[in-house]
């Protein structure tokens, strides 16, 4: 009887709180003073839309408009375009030892696939998903 080990074809890795680190506070602090809601409305509201706009479905002008509609708050374009900078803050923090396991691996004929982070990428609300075909390290 033979065993046969399946090909592993791809590796998949989350972004939030797996390939970065836990969101930044005072990024999470500068979000709540600029759009003045509480801490429990603004995790509450946080959530509703993240799917769509982690997605690409909503631009993050869209993503912070909708939460602003939804909560009666007048954002600004300028107001948005801050919350959408300390919202990639939120998420910046990259977690160093997972970086450092999945770098040990070479990606030989696999593509890697990993969240875009790029803050220009998503400074313009966009949160895309870019496909590596390299052998270069996750960073």
């Amino acid at each position: 009887m033979s065993s046969s080990i399946p090909e592993i074809k791809a590796i998949l890795f989350d972004f939030g709180i797996v390939l970065s680190g836990p969101q930044n506070r005072k990024a999470w602090q500068a979000m709540l003073d600029r759009s003045g809601l509480t801490h429990e409305a603004l995790h509450k509201h946080y959530w509703i839309y993240r799917d769509d706009y982690d997605r690409g479905t909503l631009s993050g002008r869209e993503y912070w408009q909708k939460i602003g509609q939804d909560t009666n708050l007048s954002l600004k374009p300028y107001d948005i375009d801050a919350l959408i900078a300390h919202d990639v803050d939120l998420w910046g923090d990259l977690n160093d030892p997972m970086i450092a396991w999945v770098t040990r691996y070479p990606a030989r004929s696999m593509s890697r696939i990993t969240e875009a982070t790029s803050r220009r990428q998503l400074s313009q609300g966009h949160c895309p998903v870019a496909l590596e075909h390299r052998r270069s390290a996750i960073r």
